[in-house]
């Protein structure tokens, strides 16, 4: 049974919210695209090296997801995170999803990186 977009996106909340950098990572194409405010990171490798750090990066702090809006493959997440060093760090991911894959996700932040 093929996964719908919304699931995978779901997947990978969960990931985070967890703060386990291999299953953020799982869903991701071997071609995929990661733009961050500061940095873009090609390739499942890249990618893989860059979800290692953000578990140390939060701290104790959580990411909680606000709101998801999915329009076909593509997925919009709002998110913030409390507590820890980035405490009330807030901002939008917005990734495409396709043959059950993350191909691209480009976070926005509403104020410094974390």
């Amino acid at each position: 049974m093929t996964r719908q977009p919304v699931e995978i996106a779901v997947e990978h909340i969960q990931a985070v919210v967890n703060g386990d950098p291999i299953a953020m990572a799982a869903n991701y194409a071997p071609d995929a695209t990661l733009i961050r405010p500061q940095a873009t990171f090609t390739g499942l490798v890249e990618i893989k090296a860059y979800f290692t750090t953000v578990p140390q990066r939060l701290g104790k702090g959580q990411v909680i997801f606000k709101e998801i809006r999915m329009s076909g493959p593509n997925i919009k997440l709002k998110w913030r995170i409390e507590d820890g060093p980035a405490d009330g760090v807030s901002g939008v991911d917005e990734m495409e999803i396709l043959g059950e894959q993350i191909v691209s996700q480009r976070v926005s932040i509403d104020s410094s990186d974390f």
